[in-house]
């Protein structure tokens, strides 16, 4: 918990794994209990956003080691564009 309140931590973002018809995939039952188990744990809110497609673009890259670190780190700029797009807009 130190590290949270250290860097100054005021969400979580987990990737929202869908389908192509943007319904749940196997594994969202898993990522919502992991999301609660965070929550209760850090009391920090748990923000999902869509990771579609995500891997794919990652693996353009050429270090093929870094494909699950790349993916993340666009749900992640995927969730600050937006922010920044609502502040834009209002």
């Amino acid at each position: 918990m130190a590290f949270i309140k250290k860097e100054r931590i005021e969400r979580i973002i987990i990737g929202e794994s869908v389908d192509t018809k943007g319904e749940d995939n196997e594994i969202m039952e898993a990522s919502r209990a992991f999301a609660l188990g965070l929550e209760e744990k850090t009391g920090l809110p748990v923000i999902f956003e869509k990771e579609f497609f995500t891997s794919v673009e990652a693996r353009r890259s050429d270090n093929k080691k870094e494909v699950d670190d790349r993916a993340a780190a666009l749900i992640l700029q995927r969730y600050l564009d937006k922010q920044k797009l609502l502040k834009t807009n209002n």
